[in-house]
């Protein structure tokens, strides 16, 4: 029992020890705050890194991530207009008439020293010794390649600059320079609130593009019919999409038509005309096919004749030309694409055609390939009235008109159909 009492007495001791150890533990700094960081209120080294902080943090960069280095701003370009006496300096440098190494060292630091100042003249020199097409020099050429470089990045910071004087300069001598983001400097430009801006970066794209398109690459003149294309409202770049669509390349022409059918340009008609006629004589069949379909979407009327220009011989039926019904057929659904009154005539007229030759003995297919072409015609004669009846109001009950066995019962129920809609069909 004494021992019991012993035992629970030692207990009650080790427990008030504790208590008041605990409360001295409060009291003291933690051993794992850098000195002078306190206790609960952080006064002294606390959270506004005053005084103390993290040692290992440098002043003024963010607390909360030590490893950050410091936000530095981008230096602000400066104008650096030359004196004529300099830029006389530097061409008559590059100009010199030494030999051997001395001309070379000559040349280089004249590119050198081209770089700092903004002239036109030290531009266009420049463009020539960064051209590999005019500089066979390769150290002179390197140099010169990334002297443009340096001049092109500073032009783009000298346009971002406030002041209108840094601005027009930059445009100005942009001019000079080929290469792509001067294209893009002068896109914004052309959106400046400085009307003098403006008229240069109008200038300065449409010289670009124009250089474009001169060239004998056909993807260097599909770049250029991109980039007019994106300032369509010029109408100078408007006539290089238009030049375009008759370009001899057919990916260039295509690329530029189907921009301008898209844009639904009146009279564009007889440009998709020219170039369906065109691809049919190179054997593009399937191109020529789009540029008709395209001549549907145009909502131009003067589409109606010209589409069924292309429309060549549909009463033969055995032995016909695949090519000829391809484009028949496809002549039929653009013929349905334009809702015109005179639309929904051509097509019934060319339909009761093949219907009449095909009820004759003389006409009519012998073969199955020409039963076929038959059916074919009457198939896209029935979708040509479909197309045209799509998203027209008073068109909501030709859904059965396709039912019947022969293919004049399919013929005759478009007939009755049409001839008794004629007349309430929202034409134009």
């Amino acid at each position: 029992m004494k021992g019991w009492k012993l035992l629970m007495t030692r207990a009650l001791v080790l427990t008030f020890v504790l208590a008041f150890a605990g409360l001295d533990l409060v009291a003291q700094d933690n051993p794992l705050d850098p000195p002078g960081g306190g206790g609960g209120d952080n006064s002294g080294g606390g959270g506004d890194n005053s005084g103390g902080g993290n040692p290992l943090q440098p002043p003024g960069e963010d607390p909360s991530n030590p490893l950050q280095p410091p936000v530095q701003e981008k230096p602000k370009e400066v104008l650096r207009r030359g004196t004529k006496e300099e830029v006389d300096a530097i061409e008559a440098k590059f100009k010199n008439k030494e030999k051997g190494a001395e001309c070379k060292r000559l040349k280089l630091e004249a590119i050198a020293e081209a770089v700092a100042i903004d002239d036109v003249r030290m531009v266009k020199m420049l463009s020539i010794v960064s051209d590999p097409d005019k500089q066979k020099d390769k150290d002179i050429l390197k140099a010169g390649e990334e002297a443009m470089k340096k001049k092109v990045a500073h032009l783009e910071g000298l346009y971002r600059n406030e002041s209108e004087e840094d601005r027009i300069a930059a445009v100005e001598l942009a001019l000079s320079v080929e290469d792509p983001k001067m294209l893009r400097l002068f896109g914004r430009a052309r959106k400046d609130m400085s009307a003098k801006i403006q008229a240069i970066a109008k200038k300065g794209a449409l010289a670009f593009v124009q250089g474009l398109y001169k060239s004998k690459d056909y993807k260097t003149r599909m770049d250029a019919v991109m980039e007019a294309q994106e300032m369509f409202d010029d109408p100078a770049m408007a006539k290089i999409v238009d030049g375009a669509a008759r370009d001899p390349h057919e990916k260039v022409s295509e690329l530029a038509i189907r921009f301008l059918a898209a844009k639904k340009r009146p009279g564009f008609c007889s440009v998709l005309n020219s170039a369906a006629a065109q691809a049919l004589g190179r054997k593009k069949v399937d191109l020529a096919i789009s540029y008709i379909r395209g001549m549907g979407d145009s909502g131009d009327p003067a589409a109606v004749g010209m589409v069924c220009k292309f429309i060549k011989s549909i009463i033969k039926f055995d032995k016909a030309d695949p090519v000829e019904v391809k484009i028949n057929a496809a002549c039929f659904d653009a013929l349905g694409r334009l809702k015109f009154k005179d639309s929904p005539k051509k097509i019934m007229s060319y339909w009761v055609q093949v219907i009449d030759a095909s009820s004759k003995e003389d006409s009519a297919a012998k073969t199955e390939e020409g039963k076929q072409v038959a059916a074919k015609y009457c198939n896209a004669c029935a979708g040509g009235m479909s197309e045209l009846c799509a998203n027209l109001p008073n068109c909501d009950k030709t859904d059965k008109l396709g039912e019947g066995q022969y293919l004049k019962d399919i013929y005759d129920n478009w007939k009755r159909w049409y001839d008794a809609n004629e007349k309430r069909l929202p034409l134009k």
